[in-house]
C-alpha cells in the first residue's frame, strides 16, 4: 500500500509478486554493512506477525505462517546464491504462547510446530540460513504470576520436545501497557521498575530455558518505562538519566556472558524461588573459570547467604550490589571468602562473581 504498515489486517503488507524483491533488498542491506566493515550474525525479517498493526500507523505488518514460509524460503535462496552467512531469526512472536498453541491467531500460532516439525508443509529446519532459534516476546504474559509461570513453562515443553533441536530466545520486551503488575506510562529510574524487570529476566532464564533476553529500548526521550537511558526529547546538550533499570540488567548482562551455561542451585534452609522474596539463578564459563550467581531480593529484609560450590572448598567471592542506595549501580563489595555469608540486601539485585579454582 506504499506506507511502512499494513492496512489490511488479514495479510502482509507486501504482495506475493515481490516476496523474492523483499529477499534481494534484505540481502542488499546485510551486503551493504558487511562491505562498510560491520557483519551481522542474525537477521530478523518478520516483527509480531501475529499483529494487525492497522490504523495506528505504527511499523509493521501482519503475516500467516503460510506468507512467513514462503518469504523465508525465498530469502534462504538468495542469501545462498550471494555466499551470506548470515542465519535467519525466527518468529519473532507477539506473545510466548504463539509458540505453543493457535490461541486466538489460528493461522499465526503453534510456530514450533508449524515450522521445526519435519511433518509441516511449512518445514523451515531443512533451510540451510535458518537458524535452530525460535525467538518470542515476553509481553502481555508477565502478569499475573501464575500465568507467568504457566506460559515460559509450556515454551519450556514445547521447545524441548521439538524434534528439529531449538533453542529459545526472548527477542523484545519492556514494560507496556496496563496488562501488567506495574504500568507502563511515566518513566521510572528507581528500583520498582528494576526488580520488576530482574524478576521477569530470572524467569525467562530459569522457566522458559532462554538463551538471549533482549530489552526494548537502550534509549528514551519519552515519559514511558521503555528506557535504559533516558534523554531529554528535540534538546541539544540536554540531559542524560541514567536509571536502575540499566544497573539491574548489568547484573546479568554485564557477567553471563555469551558461552556460558546456566547450572542448577539448591538451598537448604533459604527458599530461592519465592516471587516476593529470593530469586537465584547460577552460571558457569568453562573458557573463563568463572562461576556468576544472580539473586534477585524482591523483599524487604536482608537476606544472608553463604555460597558452596559441589566439588570446590575455596571460593572467593566478589558481589556487585543494585539498590536503591546513592552510588549502588553494580557497586562491588571487596572480595570474600565463602565460608563467610553475602549479604543480599532488600530490595536488590547482587551478583556474585566467583573463580572457581
Amino acid at each position: 500500500n506504499g506506507k511502512a504498515y499494513s492496512d489490511n489486517a488479514e495479510q502482509a503488507n507486501i504482495l506475493p509478486e515481490r516476496y523474492g524483491d523483499y529477499a534481494v533488498f534484505l540481502a542488499t542491506v546485510v551486503k551493504h554493512f558487511r562491505d562498510q566493515g560491520v557483519r551481522f550474525n542474525y537477521l530478523s525479517p518478520f516483527n509480531e506477525p501475529q499483529w494487525d498493526w492497522t490504523g495506528n500507523g505504527q511499523e509493521g505488518s501482519p503475516y500467516t505462517n503460510q506468507e512467513l514460509f514462503d518469504i523465508t524460503h525465498k530469502l534462504d535462496s538468495v542469501l545462498i546464491a550471494e555466499g551470506l552467512a548470515i542465519k535467519i531469526q525466527l518468529a519473532e512472536a507477539g506473545k510466548m504462547n504463539y509458540l505453543y498453541e493457535a490461541a486466538d491467531k489460528p493461522t499465526r500460532g503453534n510456530q514450533v510446530d508449524e515450522f521445526f516439525s519435519p511433518t509441516s508443509p511449512r518445514y523451515v529446519g531443512n533451510m540451510r540460513s535458518v537458524d535452530n532459534i525460535i525467538s518470542a516476546h515476553s509481553y502481555f504474559t508477565s502478569a499475573p504470576m501464575d500465568q507467568m509461570l504457566s506460559v515460559r513453562k509450556a515454551v519450556n515443553a514445547k521447545v524441548k520436545a521439538s524434534s528439529t533441536p531449538l533453542e529459545f530466545w526472548q527477542s523484545e520486551y519492556c514494560v507496556l501497557g496496563d496488562q501488567e503488575e506495574i504500568p507502563g506510562a511515566g518513566k521510572d529510574r528507581g528500583m520498582a521498575t528494576a526488580l520488576y524487570v530482574a524478576r521477569l529476566i530470572h524467569h525467562d532464564l530459569t522457566v522458559a530455558n532462554a538463551s538471549a533476553w533482549h530489552w526494548w529500548t537502550s534509549l528514551s526521550a519519552y515519559d514511558y518505562k521503555d528506557g535504559l537511558v533516558y534523554v531529554e526529547k528535540n534538546k541539544v546538550d540536554g540531559a542524560v538519566e541514567d536509571t536502575k533499570l540499566l544497573w539491574a540488567f548489568g547484573n546479568f548482562s554485564r557477567f553471563v556472558r555469551p558461552g556460558s551455561v546456566r547450572v542448577g542451585v539448591s538451598s537448604a534452609d533459604v527458599p530461592i524461588d519465592n516471587v516476593l522474596g529470593l530469586l537465584v539463578s547460577a552460571y558457569v564459563h568453562d573458557d573463563t573459570h568463572k562461576l556468576v550467581t544472580v539473586v534477585v531480593n524482591y523483599g524487604t529484609d536482608d537476606v544472608p547467604l553463604q555460597l558452596s560450590v559441589d566439588g570446590h572448598t575455596h571460593v572467593p567471592v566478589i558481589a556487585y550490589i543494585t539498590s536503591a542506595g546513592a552510588g549502588e549501580d553494580l557497586k562491588p563489595r571487596p572480595a570474600q571468602d565463602s565460608h563467610a555469608p553475602v549479604i543480599i540486601t532488600g530490595r536488590s539485585v547482587v551478583t556474585l562473581v566467583s573463580t572457581l579454582e
